[in-house]
């Protein structure tokens, strides 16, 4: 029996899966609670085919849900993480088996895969006897009342808008005034802010504009002086023209009038 004991595999066990720090089940982390904490039923009392056994939490029918012949569930994406962990620890412990060997096998009955329970999806008598659950809601501590099915959480969820009821103490008080008179100066300075913008955004606007204009008129400007500069010019060579053809015409005529008098 000893040499029959060490010959077996030992029984293989989930390594821990904490709840993802970024969001779950589309849900933020900070606004996510379990559905296991929010069941009317109490959890002594949760049958164990509707407990997903990584995370701890009632599955829920409106996301994809593992689960095996020998009763045991798994969310879908927890058997992904837990296979992911276990494919890394793989490579440490000859004991554990690689992940690969629990694609559709369950993990937690037996690490052999000949003896292990098949594993299935949709299974609808798991899926009814936890939508059969009631839930309070994740608002609870904010006043809402509301219980519902798991397949209804969601939706609640989303248009649920408790209103907070007033602390009867008088430092909350204080405390609430402050915080109101707080979000009503910053509910003004952000006034402030998108007036400032839009001011901001016409004198660029106008300055660019201004900007524009002063190109054109300084290229008008230049292209004028350019034309004036010519004109000079020509005017500069006109002029010793004049003055060239004057001297010409004195010079043939004093030489016009000194021949008349030889003569």
């Amino acid at each position: 029996q000893q040499g029959q004991g060490q010959g077996r595999r030992q029984h293989v066990q989930p390594p821990p899966v904490q709840p993802p720090t970024e969001a779950r089940d589309g849900v933020a982390a900070d606004e996510f609670v379990l559905r296991i904490d929010r069941c009317v039923t109490p959890a002594a009392f949760i049958p164990e085919c509707v407990v997903c056994i990584v995370c701890t939490d009632i599955v829920d029918p409106n996301r994809a849900t593992v689960f095996g012949e020998c009763s045991h569930v798994f969310c879908d994406a927890c058997l992904a993480a837990w296979s992911s962990k276990l494919a890394a620890a793989s490579t440490a412990s000859t004991a554990v088996r690689p992940a690969a060997a629990f694609v559709k096998r369950c993990p937690t009955c037996n690490a052999n895969r000949a003896v292990a329970s098949p594993l299935k999806s949709g299974n609808a008598a798991v899926f009814r006897i936890a939508n059969n659950l009631q839930l309070t809601c994740r608002n609870r501590d904010l006043g809402c009342s509301w219980t519902g099915a798991i397949a209804d959480d969601d939706a609640h969820f989303k248009a649920c808008n408790p209103a907070i009821l007033p602390c009867p103490k008088p430092a909350c008080a204080r405390l609430a005034a402050a915080i109101a008179n707080d979000r009503s100066k910053v509910q003004a300075l952000e006034h402030q802010v998108t007036e400032l913008t839009a001011s901001i955004r016409k004198l660029k606007a106008a300055k660019n504009s201004s900007e524009s204009l002063l190109k054109e008129a300084n290229r008008r400007i230049a292209g004028l002086e350019y034309e004036n500069g010519t004109i000079q010019l020509q005017l500069i060579a006109e002029t010793n023209l004049v003055q060239t053809l004057k001297k010409h015409i004195y010079e043939v005529t004093t030489f016009d009038s000194g021949t008349m008098q030889v003569d």
